[in-house]
């Protein structure tokens, strides 16, 4: 009896791509026991035979690779489609679709899509945590919780600062604490951090999918985490971004793209920090955060996505 061909999947890189999405595809390769190649050339990767060819950055036409069993596009092509992207017509190839990571997501490119002469599937498709370099330490825990703090406005931090001071005179005693600013640590500072806290507070703008967030998870890390209700909560002095709506409503998004109840708490406003925080710093050792990421965004289970379709993992905004 012959042998089944081995798995193949290629990615073109013809741009930017996050070296995260790179690390994590080759997890999915490992995962689905698939050859893992990367390649610039257009006309190689249209000769090979592959069971995913992902196009992180820029579009050839589908009709260009016809050895590919699935064809997938993006992250990286934008924020909201534009150009051509608003153009596109691929009803008559069922191996395409763009990927916009998560749900929410999934949502602001459909609306922005509408009335458009764009016609191709859009799919949730997260690339996996490194589930073995962020894992729980057998060390005893020194920090009582970190701070994570992205693009969010100063005011929040101080809220949640001023929240652990009065936490502290209630409790008797100063929680210790480190703040991590986005963009301003090193990964093994972080993952220092992840093995000595008890929990996270978690302050972040919108994101597709969230890499660090998750990475806390995997290291079996709850988290309270101050969600985002808008793309629009997202604030940097020296980058203003309009598009994406200050008003009620505007471009509906989440921190948390991928999370369950077992992660830890969430919060909306400033004044529910309090009472979220003295539950978590009496209740962090009942949630079980690794076990969600281990079933949902592991490279075996992301992998089955790529590979069968998007049933596999639950992506919803906020908690379940």
């Amino acid at each position: 009896m012959s042998q089944p061909a081995p798995r193949r999947f290629i990615l073109l890189r013809l741009g930017y791509c996050h070296l995260k999405n790179v690390r994590g595809f080759k997890l999915l390769c490992q995962a689905a026991r698939a050859e893992h190649m990367e390649t610039t050339n257009i006309q190689e990767a249209a000769a090979t035979v592959c069971d995913v060819l992902w196009i992180p950055f820029s579009y050839v036409p589908p009709m260009a690779f016809p050895n590919a069993k699935r064809i997938i596009y993006g992250p990286h092509n934008f924020v909201f489609p534009f150009g051509g992207w608003t153009r596109l017509d691929l009803r008559g190839d069922s191996r395409v679709s763009y990927n916009c990571l998560s749900e929410w997501n999934r949502g602001v490119v459909r609306k922005s899509l509408e009335g458009t002469a764009a016609n191709y599937p859009l799919c949730t498709l997260p690339f996996p945590v490194d589930t073995e370099d962020f894992r729980p330490k057998t060390i005893e825990k020194s920090l009582d919780c970190f701070v994570y703090f992205k693009k969010r406005r100063p005011e929040h931090l101080e809220a949640v600062l001023d929240t652990l001071k009065r936490l502290s005179i209630d409790l008797g005693r100063g929680l210790s604490y480190v703040v991590l600013k986005y963009g301003s640590y090193k990964e093994e500072d972080y993952k220092d951090v992840l093995a000595a806290a008890r929990y996270g507070i978690w302050v972040g703008c919108h994101e597709p999918q969230g890499f660090a967030l998750e990475e806390a998870l995997s290291c079996n890390v709850p988290l309270v985490v101050w969600d985002a209700a808008k793309m629009g909560d997202e604030w940097n002095e020296s980058v203003s971004r309009p598009e994406y709506g200050e008003e009620e409503g505007a471009h509906v998004a989440t921190s948390i793209p991928y999370w369950s109840g077992e992660c830890g708490l969430v919060v909306k406003e400033a004044d529910e920090l309090m009472t979220a925080l003295r539950a978590m710093n009496v209740l962090y050792t009942s949630y079980c955060p690794r076990d969600f990421v281990l079933r949902t965004l592991s490279p075996r289970a992301c992998a089955a996505r790529w590979l069968e379709g998007e049933a596999e993992v639950p992506s919803k905004i906020g908690p379940a």
